[in-house]
Parts: structure tokens; sequence; C-alpha cells
């Protein structure tokens, strides 16, 4: 399949995902949000089997990164963004990890595990973590200025351990048990102590990050 379709498939699938969060919007704890949240990072699957060339491949977050700036800015799309003051750019962020660590795993000698590791964990992990966390959430705490739940910590551990497991038992045929539970337990953490949006950035970049230097 050449690139060309493949960023066609991409737009009309990410197309696909908004419309079905506008019907959704509705609903409670942020539903449609996460629901983006969670189905965006399934785009990593589409790039990986239809494109080859990092240019083409980071068009699409590319395009997502302007154009959920301009939806924030202007308060348009509540389905995806926050209603907040000051305004959370998070889906700004999420779009912006998602363009680094496509450019850099599409690289010729790169792996597509690097990139797939920090997206996947980001969209499943922390997506769910989220939706836990404001539906059963009782325990809360606080870490710097980020206030979350044991409910929704535990649930990014789980759910990022099990993503891992299949996702780098799909990739690499295999999977090591030490290296999941340490990324699993890092993107917990990283998740645990970040404000404002920020883990749609530093929770991928750093899961990618430790895989990298793990796999030296």
């Amino acid at each position: 399949m050449n690139d060309g379709l493949g960023l066609a498939i991409s737009f009309f699938y990410i197309a696909a995902i908004l419309l079905i969060a506008i019907k959704l919007q509705n609903l409670p704890f942020e539903f449609s949000r996460k629901f983006v949240h969670i189905m965006a990072a399934n785009w990593w699957f589409i790039a990986t089997a239809t494109m080859t060339s990092p240019w083409i491949a980071s068009i699409t977050p590319l395009f997502f990164v302007i154009f959920n700036a301009v939806t924030i800015t202007f308060g348009w799309l509540p389905a995806i963004n926050r209603q907040e003051h000051p305004k959370n750019f998070g889906t700004v962020y999420y779009a912006l990890s998602v363009l680094f660590l496509t450019f850099i795993s599409f690289q010729s000698g790169s792996s597509f595990a690097l990139g797939g590791v920090g997206i996947l964990v980001m969209g499943y992990g922390d997506g769910l973590a989220s939706l836990v966390g404001q539906k059963f959430g009782k325990h809360s705490f606080q870490l710097f200025q980020a206030k979350k739940s044991l409910e929704g910590s535990a649930t990014m551990f789980i759910v990022t351990l099990i993503t891992l497991t299949v996702y780098l038992t799909y990739v690499n045929g295999m999977v090591m048990i030490p290296l999941v539970l340490m990324l699993s337990l890092v993107a917990t953490l990283v998740e645990a102590i970040c404000p404002w949006g920020l883990d749609n950035i530093l929770v991928p970049i750093v899961t990618s990050l430790v895989y990298f230097v793990y796999m030296l």
C-alpha cells in the first residue's frame, strides 16, 4: 500500500472518530474526550501498516497539532476539548507527542515499537485511567500540582501492563516481563505527577525513551 492511500485512510479514520465523539458529547465523565483519546491511538496501526515515509506519516499528527490548537483557542469542539480557564492544551500535547514519535520511529534503522510503546500507553493507559478515576476515584492524592486517584493510577498500571504485553508480543514475537513491568511503573508515576494535560506529552515520550535505553 502506498503512502498516499495510507494518508487518506488516516484522515478518514480520525474524521470518523471526531464525528462519533460529537454524538457522545452529552455523556458524563468526559466520555467523548476519552473516546477520542483512546481511539486516536489506534491510528498507529494504520500508519505502520500503510506508510513508510517519515514525512508522509507525520502529516496527520502535524495537521492535528494545528487543528487542536485552533479549536482550543476559539472554544470549538467541546466534544474533544476541555472548556477550562486557563485553557488546557492537552490535545495539542497529544498530537505533538504523536508527531515526534512518528517521525523518529519511521526513520531508517529505527523501530516502529519505539513509537508504538509511547503512543499506545498514552492512548489506552492514560485514557482509561482518567475515565476510571473520574467515575470510581474515591481515594485521591496530590503530587505537585496534579490531583489524581489511587483507582485511576491502578488502572493506568494494569492497562499499560496489558497493552505493552500484547503490543510487544505482536511486534517482536516475544515480551520481556521485566521491561514491561518497568515501563508500566514509569508510565504510571509520570501520569501521577503531570497536571494541565502535560501527561499527554510526558507519558509517551518518557515511556518510549525508557524503552529505547533498555533496548540499547
